[in-house]
């Protein structure tokens, strides 16, 4: 059983024994000696004095359960405010690293973002090793790279089978 849940079953238990106090008081009527000498003495019970005691003690006793609970669940707002943090500092870690990935996937129409892809993949790559609770997205990274790789490899093909064509072709370039 927990510290809170310990405290607020005495704090109920000892409301619920307020509350039968309440309800089992005599009825003795006492007089009060008024402070000022010019009125009247003020007939009461034994019970409203009684009353009145254990009205103060059940108002001190429900504010600490307040104070109690109010603690307990500033604990679990806590606790959600560090996830919530956490995994907004994941995603935008991961962002270069998506980007980088989105460079080599545009890099496979064009030769040149795919060399910066491969350069920069390879940067965030060794960043995401380093210091990994820093930087997230290693799979981007590691995307990027294989991608630009591929992207630069096909458009070498691609070049020399061009270059090939056209040394073996009749018409040739003068």
């Amino acid at each position: 059983m927990s510290m809170y849940k310990y405290q607020q079953s005495i704090l109920s238990i000892g409301l619920l024994i307020l509350a039968m106090l309440l309800s089992s008081a005599s009825y003795a009527p006492t007089l009060e000696s008024s402070r000022d000498e010019g009125k009247a003495p003020k007939v009461t019970t034994q019970q409203e004095k009684r009353q009145a005691k254990l009205n103060k003690r059940l108002n001190r006793l429900s504010s600490k359960l307040d104070r109690a609970t109010k603690v307990k669940q500033e604990k679990r707002l806590n606790k959600r405010l560090k996830k919530v943090k956490q995994k907004t500092k994941t995603e935008s870690n991961e962002s270069p690293n998506r980007t980088i990935f989105v460079l080599s996937l545009i890099g496979l129409i064009f030769p040149v973002l795919a060399l910066v892809a491969l350069v920069l993949g390879s940067i965030f790559l060794s960043r995401t090793i380093q210091k990994p609770d820093k930087y997230g997205g290693k799979g981007y990274a590691i995307a990027a790279i294989i991608l630009g790789v591929f992207s630069l490899i096909m458009w070498a093909i691609l070049i020399s089978a061009f270059l090939i064509a056209i040394t073996n072709s009749s018409i040739g370039f003068p």
